[in-house]
């Protein structure tokens, strides 16, 4: 359920969304910001 839609969307969001920064300023995993964009693309 996460592959598919992170498969998609997700590498294009997640480097224009601040993929690197966001795990290095926030110090989250890329884990946590894939599952943040994956409720954010289904709304």
């Amino acid at each position: 359920m996460t592959e598919p839609p992170a498969g998609g969307p997700s590498p294009a969001s997640a480097p224009v969304n601040g993929s690197p920064p966001q795990p290095a300023t926030n110090g989250s995993t890329p884990c946590e910001i894939a599952a943040d964009e994956l409720p954010k693309a289904g709304q």
